[in-house]
């Protein structure tokens, strides 16, 4: 999703890049239009990038898990600490974007200068550079976890978390989305608590009590995908009230909002959200196999979800 400050020209420019790279195009594709053109002109992703970074997420997927579980490195403070990175990548975006606009708030432009221009627009502060930087950032925090300890290392990531969501809070200027939001986050997640507890009474003792993983991880994926589709929902329905115009970036939440609508986007999300946790309530085999699995599925909904609720309390 992206903040149209000149409308016309940005979204013609990105049409433009979006007709050039396509899957059907691959053959002939350019290189510097697809990847490197998109980002210098705010545009996110077209099929091209969207296939490559894909099947890259997927190998690495792969390699992580295979690793990760050998090393015997994922648990409950495991998790914790991926969503300190997936609460910390939306809020250094968010400051990014507030960069991006000629009305910067005063607190974000302290920061700006205090931190030499690092998060202003580049590679590293867009995709795909952001998560490559934010699995540094974790990358790191793991080192810190294995040399010192769990608590000082989560003390670390969530005081970087609390910086960040300082400043933004500090930042806001629209808050009319945020009832709505809530509602559209916490009402599928008290309905799917309520059946699994029911419906799948077994399964759920099994991860919430044997294997002692706290509920708010358990419903990740659908606190996550619901907050990115009711956010998409509200920036691009309804923000034009405002006077603040958003365009989906990602190429198949464009090709579902255009053609069903995006609360029918919402809706997709939180079904596909809610698929996916009892798949994993029913099939995980061990504790560090649920516990990654459930952190895949949260991942693709909560941090862009959170960007666009951030962006829409800074209207940028």
């Amino acid at each position: 999703m992206n903040n149209e400050m000149n409308t016309t020209i940005a979204q013609q420019s990105c049409e433009v890049i979006k007709s050039y790279c396509k899957l059907s195009n691959l053959p002939t594709i350019n290189f510097h239009e697809c990847f490197i053109e998109t980002i210098n002109q705010h545009c996110g992703y077209n099929e091209i990038n969207t296939f490559t970074y894909a099947i890259i997420a997927l190998i690495s997927v792969f390699l992580l898990y295979r690793y990760l579980i050998k090393k015997k490195l994922v648990d409950v403070t495991f998790a914790y600490m991926v969503l300190a990175i997936m609460i910390y990548a939306p809020l250094a975006r968010v400051i990014t974007d507030a960069l991006e606009h000629t009305s910067v708030a005063t607190v974000i432009n302290a920061f700006d200068q205090i931190t030499n221009g690092f998060y202003r627009y580049s590679f590293v502060t867009s995709s795909p550079g952001i998560y490559l930087f934010s699995f540094l950032v974790f990358s790191i925090l793991m080192i810190i976890r294995l040399k010192t300890s769990e608590k000082f290392s989560l003390t670390i990531a969530y005081a970087l978390v609390i910086l960040h969501a300082i400043i933004v809070l500090l930042s806001i200027k629209f808050i009319n989305h945020v009832p709505l939001i809530i509602i559209l986050v916490v009402f599928p997640c008290a309905i799917t608590l309520f059946s699994i507890k029911y419906f799948l009474k077994n399964e759920f003792e099994k991860v919430t009590e044997n294997w002692k993983i706290p509920i708010l991880i358990v419903l990740l994926p659908i606190i996550g995908h619901a907050l990115d589709g009711s956010s998409t929902y509200y920036a691009i329905e309804h923000m034009d009230e405002f006077g603040v115009y958003y365009f989906e970036q990602h190429v198949v939440p464009e090709i579902i909002g255009k053609n069903l609508g995006y609360f029918s986007f919402y809706i997709i999300k939180v079904l596909l959200s809610v698929i996916a946790l009892l798949f994993l309530l029913k099939y995980s085999e061990s504790k560090e196999e649920f516990i990654f699995f459930i952190l895949v599925f949260s991942i693709p909904g909560f941090s862009p979800g959170l960007r666009s609720f951030l962006r829409m309390l800074l209207m940028v």
